[in-house]
Order: C-alpha cells, then structure tokens, then sequence
C-alpha cells in the first residue's frame, strides 16, 4: 500500500514522497476472517439461547439434555417404549443423527428398556404424573391380569419375516388444537396404540415444531409408525406399517379413540379417512392377498381413500367361507353431514327421516361383494298369500345368523301379513344348516322316491346364494327352488322329476361365485 502524504498533523515533519507500507496475507485474512467468526460464535449462542427459552414457553415443563447430542425438555415427560415380559426382543443397534435445526423447538428420542411395567396415575388432563409410568391407566389395566398363553407358532413367526406387510395410511380432521400441540399427549397416545396392538416399539423420536406442530417416528420390531400435526388446521396424518399375520383394520377403532381427540362443543366432531394396502411380495397362494389385497374388497373399500365413511360392521371366518359386513358412505352419492344430521335430535328433515340418509351396508364373501342378501329369497316367495311352507337351505349356518343380525333390512317380513319381523320366524319357513346337494340326493335318488305331495313344478337359480328355498303354492301345488353353485348340475339331474321339467330362470348357475 502507497501513501503519498506530503506531511504530519501533529509535528509538521514532511513523510518522504512515494513511501510504502507493507500489509502481510495473513494479516489481511485475519482482519477478515477474526469478526466474521465472532459474530457466527455469539450468532450461535443467541440462537440456542431463545430455543431453549422458546421450549420452555411451548412445553408443560422443562430440564437438562440427558441423551447425547439430542435437547430434551424433560426426560420424565414423554412415556418410554414398553414390550410385555412374555414378548421375546432380538438384540438391536440404536444410531441417530439430529440435524440441529432452527425449525425444532425440541428433540427427544425414547428408546426401549425392558423392565417391569406399572400402571400410570393421570392428572385432570390425562397426562402421567409418575416418573415410571409407561402406558396410559385404560391402556395398562386391559394387560394387567392377563395370562395370554403362548400360541406363536412357526407359521407365523416365518411370515414376519417375509417381504411383505401392510400398511395403513389414516388422515382425521376437526381435531383438539391443544391435543395437537402436545408432544407428550401425543407420545402417550403413539404408545397406547402400539401397545395395545401387540406390536413392539423399540424407540421413537418427536419434534415439536416452532410455532407449532409435533412430527413423532417410532422404530418398531415390526416396522414403523409416524405422524405430524397441524395445530392450526385440526388435522394430523399418520402412517403405520407392520409385517407379520397381525392385521392392521381392527386397529382402526383405537387410532380413532386415542388421535381423534374432539375439539369445543361448538366444533364440528372429528372425521377420518384411511386406505389400507397390501406392500411387498407375497406367494401366489397367500390368503391374505386374496382376500384383502385382490379382491372385491379391496378395490371398493379398503383401497379407496376419497369416502366419509368406510365402518367395519363385522368379519366372521366360517367353516366355509370369510364373511366382511361393512357400513360405506360415498361423497358421490351421500353426505356425511347430512347422516350426522339424521342422527341428532334438532327437528331437522334428516332427523325426522334418518331411514334416508343411512350407510349403504355391502356384504363381501371371501372379499367378493354380493349382490343377494340371505333371506331376500324367503321374502319374495312370503309375500305371496298362496304359500304355505317355505324350505330353505343353508350350508352356512354362521351366515344365516349374520344376515338375522346385521342385514335385517333384506329379510324383514313385518309388513306382510300373517308374518313374523324377520322372515326366518315365520311358522310357514323352515331353515335348514345342510348341504343343499345332499339334502337333494338324499331325499330323491331316483323317480320312483318323489310321491305327489314333494313334487316340485317350478325351479329357479338365484346367483350368488348359498340358499335353497322351497315353496309350496296352496293353490297348485308349486314350487320355488334357488340352487346355490355348484350344486346347481347335480341338482338338475333330480329337478326334471320334482317340478315336471318347468324351469323360471331366475340366474344361471355360472354366474355364482361359491358353492
């Protein structure tokens, strides 16, 4: 650097003309580098400073950091993951890497310690006051004087290993702003669920978001689940993934009571939507995969996200066949709102007619929808005066007492006449839990075996039906037979004999799914 001064403020000495001063590289780096590092260090302590302070505003309490490389509020303040002492853990590794973000008030991680677990005493706000407490009083008492017997066989230990699994993707609206926000309601609640699924949480992780918002990942034995909040809107999303036989949709009812917290009175209740999938690669044989993953079933309702209500009535296995009941309303066709309406007591239109906004109830055997219900064909032949006996025929005795139970809408016979509420009580209908095939070749081996009182003039097919129905005409001795496939070729061989070889066609035998 040249300087060109010609003389001295302070002593008047003349600087000799053309002089230079000499400034080193490393000098000049340091001048530079010196205040911008000061101001990145005090940057940094500020910075963690206000979070800390800003933690300690947004969250019940506050503390120390007790886990290496992770800002806790308060150790005591989330619910460890808890395992049964009859549930075998394998040896894990646990590794983390926190990404020190601005976006995080707070970052906790919990991880599995397996020691005898005790029952939670909860405050006002349902939160837990000991510092032991693992899982919530509701959730703790349904274990706590079980003796489950090991059934684990190696069926089914092979199928956790398998690479597959399901996965259950649900999304719920209108939810508790306050619920929303807390990370340790919410920590308990993933919890809860865990536990009360059986499955195996071996650690989880939460970050409570600033302003606000919880995203919470847990690491389980069988795979993972997750969510996130959104305060401000009432909604949360969440994700479960699972392998093994366990299955996932009776887990819905306790994602909806621990997550779909509701808000003030004055707000609308909480709804949730889901989807459920089959992921992975299964055997060509797999049950499971026949039955909720390319099926009827599957396609119409566990795979369709975009409907108000999809409510699992109920699912019975039979000797013959998987019955799923289920309750559907579809924004297309129905409104949710309207239902809910239907269903309250303000003199409204829906309340005073809630016959007309109810769900549309589908029935699905062995995950194939059905377009009969049992007990429809008794009440078509009941309704005419002349009958004077009904004979029907069930192999599925289960399914029998399903339709009584749950699909009385399709076998009601209150409005005829002479008739019971439910047509399998009427005095001229006799139910039968038999083979209709062998009822059939049992009773008329041959020609000679049919007298005139048995003799049928009218036989009919009814598609997808399991049932047999007879029905004997006061006035001319006819009869009414639905044969069920595919019994339907070895029954048509007697049928010439017993109804003189008139046919009402009713369906054909080739368009029934079973039997």
């Amino acid at each position: 650097m040249k300087s060109k001064a010609n003389g001295s403020a302070s002593t008047g000495e003349k600087l000799p003309v053309g002089m230079n001063v000499r400034v080193t590289a490393k000098l000049w780096w340091m001048s530079l580098l010196l205040p911008m590092l000061t101001s990145f260090f005090v940057g940094q302590a500020a910075r963690r400073y206000i979070l800390l302070q800003m933690a300690t505003l947004h969250s019940p309490s506050s503390g120390v950091a007790t886990v290496p490389g992770i800002l806790l509020d308060d150790t005591n303040s989330l619910p460890p993951p808890k395992v049964r002492e009859d549930k075998e853990v394998p040896m894990t590794v646990y590794t983390s890497k926190i990404t020190d973000t601005a976006a995080s008030s707070s970052a906790r991680t919990m991880i599995l310690e397996k020691k005898p677990w005790q029952e939670c005493v909860l405050d006002e706000n349902y939160e837990a006051l000991g510092k032991t407490c693992q899982v919530s009083k509701a959730t703790a008492a349904k274990y706590k004087d079980d003796d489950d017997d090991d059934d684990d066989d190696d069926a089914a230990e092979e199928e956790l290993h398998m690479p597959a699994g399901q996965h259950l993707l649900v999304d719920i609206k209108n939810v508790n702003h306050d619920f929303l926000n807390s990370e340790q309601r919410l920590a308990q609640a993933m919890v809860d669920v865990v536990w009360e699924s059986d499955l195996t949480l071996l650690s989880y992780h939460c970050h409570k978001l600033f302003p606000m918002g919880v995203s919470c990942v847990g690491v389980l034995l069988e795979s993972h689940i997750s969510f996130h909040t959104w305060p401000e809107n009432g909604v949360i999303t969440l994700d479960l993934f699972t392998c093994g036989s366990g299955l996932l949709i009776p887990i819905l009812p306790l994602i909806e009571r621990l997550f779909a917290i509701p808000g003030g009175e004055e707000e609308e209740p909480p709804t949730m939507i889901w989807i459920h999938k089959l992921r992975g690669f299964r055997n060509e044989d797999d049950a499971l995969q026949r039955h909720l993953g390319s099926s009827n079933l599957a396609y119409e309702i566990l795979g369709v996200m975009d409907m108000d209500m999809k409510k699992e009535v109920a699912t019975v296995k039979t000797a013959f066949q998987m019955i799923d009941i289920w309750d559907v309303i579809k924004p297309k066709f129905q409104s949710i709102d309207s239902y809910r309406k239907s269903q309250s007591n303000d003199e409204s239109y829906e309340a005073n007619h809630p016959e007309l906004y109810l769900p549309d109830r589908q029935v699905y055997l062995d995950g194939t929808m059905q377009s009969t219900r049992k007990g429809k064909e008794a009440r078509e032949i009941l309704k005419h005066k002349t009958v004077e006996h009904v004979k029907m025929i069930e192999i599925d005795k289960d399914m029998i007492e399903m339709s009584r139970k749950y699909l009385t809408d399709w076998n009601q016979c209150g409005d005829i006449v002479g008739s019971t509420h439910s047509c399998f009580d009427d005095p001229r209908a006799d139910v039968l839990s038999e083979d209709a095939l062998a009822w059939f070749i049992d009773r008329f081996p041959s020609k000679k075996t049919v007298d005139g009182e048995e003799r049928f003039d009218v036989r009919g097919y009814s598609a997808n039906s399991n049932i047999l129905s007879l029905a004997n005409h006061g006035c001319n001795g006819t009869h009414t037979i639905t044969v069920p496939y595919p019994s339907c070729r070895g029954v048509e061989r007697h049928l010439p004999l017993l109804t003189g070889g008139y046919l009402l066609p009713i369906a054909t035998c080739q368009l029934a799914t079973r039997y």
